[in-house]
């Protein structure tokens, strides 16, 4: 992880339709910006797809591996919905788990997000963590490893 790790816009993002977290590294501590969908700032609208929505999405994938993004751009207009309505779930609260035995060092840490189980993984030099969202558990799951004498 590098500095851009320590603030939002370098986090990295774990989300399951229900519950979200933004993981940010600094000195000495694990930070994890918590959301969830029932904190919404959207408004309810219908659903946009219609029959044609699978066809554009298709045609949308194959321009953008041509890289003709104004083809993108006219695919997915058919189905991507109102977009001054599209809203976000907000901040619910940020998690810190401080690493007492490394207050003030800087992050010396690297990180691995696995796309087929979700498990984010990240591994430094006194501590290992792995997060992952649940779905059908609805839930944010964190499991720290320290070695022996490491104080969280």
């Amino acid at each position: 992880m590098n500095g851009a790790w320590q603030t939002f816009p370098g986090a990295q993002l774990l989300g399951n339709g229900h519950m979200g977290a933004a993981v940010c590294c600094g000195p000495g501590e694990l930070r994890v910006l918590l959301s969830h969908c029932a904190f919404y700032s959207g408004e309810p609208e219908p659903d946009p797809a219609d029959e044609t929505a699978a066809e554009a999405f298709r045609l949308a994938r194959a321009a953008a591996l041509r890289e003709d993004w104004a083809e993108v751009d006219r695919q997915t207009e058919r189905f991507m919905g109102c977009k001054g309505n599209y809203g976000t779930s907000l901040p619910v609260g940020t998690l810190v788990i401080r690493i007492a035995d490394l207050e003030g060092a800087p992050p010396v840490m690297t990180d691995r997000l696995d796309m087929h189980t979700g498990v984010l993984r990240i591994d430094g030099e006194r501590l290992t963590a792995e997060l992952c969202c649940s779905h059908p558990d609805r839930l944010l799951l964190i499991h720290l490893f320290a070695p022996d004498g490491v104080e969280l």
